[in-house]
């Protein structure tokens, strides 16, 4: 486990250079922006597969798809492509090992996010309230977690004037902006918090400190972890325990796994069923195989309903064996 969690330190040079020929990889995103949006797909899915195949550093490619889920944007269309491209590198893979709030706080600042949830289209005089709800019910402290619309509100005229530059910008374009002109700032009530007029960026700042300080969210985040790597039903008490590594480490990602897969905890787990990717890419690694093309693999995970980066609910592909 320890030697999993040591990612960098695990040599991957033969993946590297396997992974070099898919040029959108690297891409920043005003080079990608102009680009085809079925190149920036393909090589964004034909990557995946082949880490999940080829990887020695297996542990994290799977916590890059747990959070690749959690925080969900689906690529069919419009400019998700070439934004999504660049979340994948510098939000998901960037932070997957680090802590949940690193996260949380990079993905709000994503542009792929913020199109995706239409927080785009956010501002003081029509707050729009999609963002804050997923941000609340998926992102942090789940549909129970304790919040009401009224929070919904208030957290929405937060994130008004967070956006993006759009295509033409020079090399500001697909990178994040903060718009003051559509930012409301008036005094909020967020979950009990009062936020201040005049905070200006910082009310969303401030949101995503009181939601990633959240009992709900540190229980929410170590449920899913634990449905993820245990069981469609994980014990009470190793979602106790790992929400608690949560609040007692500040949500650190490697802290909640090596509580979540401790010998004693797998030694009592069911055996965990997987979904059509992992089928494939776990049948793939204890075969001697060469993969030139990915294009048959991405059409029988299409047919399987498992392609990744196309699942259209901001909730993420299922993670219950009675949904696959």
């Amino acid at each position: 486990l320890e030697y999993q969690l040591d990612h960098t330190a695990i040599d991957d040079s033969a993946l590297v250079a396997m992974l070099a020929p898919l040029t959108t990889l690297s891409l920043l995103p005003y080079e990608l922006a102009p680009m085809d949006g079925g190149q920036i797909r393909a090589e964004l899915i034909e990557a995946v597969i082949r880490r999940a195949v080829f990887s020695n550093r297996q542990l994290f490619e799977r916590v890059v798809d747990f959070w690749t889920d959690h925080f969900n944007i689906d690529i069919s269309d419009g400019d998700f492509a070439y934004l999504k491209a660049v979340d994948d590198r510098d939000v998901i893979r960037a932070n997957a090992f680090s802590t949940f709030p690193a996260l949380l706080s990079a993905s709000a600042h994503s542009p792929a996010m913020l199109r995706y949830l239409d927080n785009v289209l956010s501002t003081r005089t029509n707050p729009n309230e999609n963002y804050a709800r997923e941000l609340m019910e998926l992102h942090t402290m789940g549909v129970d977690g304790g919040y009401s619309q009224n929070d919904v509100v208030e957290v929405a005229r937060c994130f008004t004037g967070w956006t993006y530059y759009g295509r033409n910008n020079n090399t500001n374009t697909g990178t994040f902006r903060y718009n003051s002109n559509n930012h409301d700032n008036n005094q909020k009530i967020v979950l009990g918090n009062i936020i201040p007029a005049g905070g200006g960026l910082q009310d969303g700042m401030t949101v995503l400190d009181i939601l990633s300080d959240h009992p709900s969210t540190a229980r929410f985040i170590a449920r899913k972890l634990a449905i993820r790597f245990l069981a469609d039903s994980p014990p009470a008490s190793v979602i106790d325990d790992v929400a608690a590594t949560y609040t007692a480490t500040g949500g650190d990602v490697k802290a909640m796994l090596r509580t979540i897969l401790k010998p004693n905890v797998l030694a009592d787990a069911a055996p965990r069923y997987k979904r059509p990717f992992h089928i494939m890419a776990s049948a793939l690694r204890t075969l001697p195989v060469t993969i030139t093309s990915t294009n048959s693999l991405r059409n029988q995970l299409s047919a399987a309903g498992n392609q990744p980066y196309y699942w259209g609910p901001p909730d993420g592909y299922p993670d219950t064996f009675a949904h696959w």
